[in-house]
């Protein structure tokens, strides 16, 4: 959905008129209402390392001992870090009571790629000139503009959400309705957590559902399918 489809099904649902325009109004109402969805954006691509907005970064090593990350990085995934031709895994990131070893020479370390983030650049003291890097990291543009350009905000009533709609409508609604003081937000924050959770549970897949079997007993068959841990 794009940003006025959103933003109308906040309104519809909140027994309010929709809108013909929000980011092109002059209207303070229409302002606050982008200005809420921005916000709302924001926490949700924060809160969760989303597998739809994981991307690929593949690094040729040079002589080098710094490299930039790409200019969209958020994070890197965890444990998602290779030498591709030769599928060694990269440590990373190097603890820092073994780093400066490493750096300085004091312990090669068999051979082995280390590296780290250092403010914008990965930081890799033992590079291996020529050999390739596979690293998966999540972008920080959980939107794009209509003609599929990524972007950080909205700015366009036709800019694209690229998650799940509905946990954007819930979470503009509930900031929107807090905003605004009107009695029914906490219950539609309720649904908002509810709807997270959910998305959360669905992105990371399903746990094994357990039973008893041959005398053992095993976990719940009500066993939650997601729990930060």
């Amino acid at each position: 959905m794009n940003l006025k489809q959103i933003l109308n099904a906040v309104l519809t649902e909140s027994g309010f008129l929709e809108k013909p325009a929000f980011t092109s109004s002059a209207d303070p109402d229409d302002k606050q209402m982008v200005s809420v969805a921005n916000r709302v954006a924001y926490q949700t691509m924060n809160f969760f390392n989303w597998t739809g907005l994981r991307k690929t970064w593949n690094l040729t090593m040079t002589a080098a001992t710094t490299y930039p990350i790409p200019d969209d990085f958020q994070c890197f995934v965890s444990d998602s870090y290779f030498q591709r031709e030769s599928l060694r895994r990269v440590e990373f990131p190097v603890p820092d009571s073994r780093w400066f070893s490493y750096k300085y020479g004091i312990d090669e370390g068999s051979g082995i790629i280390r590296a780290r983030k250092y403010g914008s650049n990965l930081e890799i003291p033992n590079p291996e000139p020529g050999e390739p890097l596979q690293f998966e990291y999540t972008t920080k543009y959980p939107i794009t503009d209509s003609g599929g350009v990524p972007k950080q905000q909205f700015t366009n009533d036709t800019d694209l959400w690229l998650l799940d709609d509905e946990i954007l409508i819930l979470g503009i609604q509930t900031k929107w309705g807090q905003n605004k003081l009107l009695p029914q937000y906490e219950e539609w924050g309720m649904e908002y957590r509810a709807k997270m959770n959910e998305a959360i549970a669905r992105d990371v897949g399903s746990r094994t559902i357990g039973g008893r079997m041959a005398g053992r007993k095993l976990p719940s068959p009500y066993y939650p399918l997601y729990r930060s841990s």
